[in-house]
């Protein structure tokens, strides 16, 4: 099947897909307001995803504790970006757009603000959408 053609598909695996997505963006977000770490700043997102050392073990726990929680959380936001291009692929671009704007719904009833989850999907879709 080419790629730009997709099939309707299974409601059960697009709601699965869903809910392991508002669970990753769960994560993703209380990780971030642990670490104080605004997602929908640019900059902050771009110190994130950059490379680090990791301590050599004479760090304070604390600190081991936190070089921890920032790795979980880069590895988290690079794994959702690929489980999103996946989606995508296989659900093709409506579904996929729907899964997200549903998952945002899912993290404000969780308490969280539109996008601390670092996905802006005014910008994303564009203003009308969100």
């Amino acid at each position: 099947m080419s790629p730009h053609l997709h099939h309707r598909p299974n409601a059960l695996w697009v709601a699965q897909i869903e809910k392991l997505c508002e669970e990753l963006n769960l994560r993703i977000a209380r990780l971030a307001l642990m670490l104080g770490v605004s997602l929908d700043d640019e900059a902050q997102l771009a110190r994130l995803l950059a490379p680090v050392a990791r301590p050599d073990g004479h760090d304070r726990p604390s600190e081991r504790h936190e070089a921890d929680a920032r790795t979980e959380l880069r590895g988290l936001l690079l794994l959702r970006g690929e489980l999103e291009k996946r989606c995508v692929d296989e659900f093709g671009p409506v579904t996929a757009g729907e899964m997200l704007i549903d998952v945002e719904a899912a993290m404000v009833r969780h308490g969280f603000a539109p996008g601390a989850d670092g996905l802006d999907l005014q910008r994303l879709f564009g203003s009308a959408s969100a």
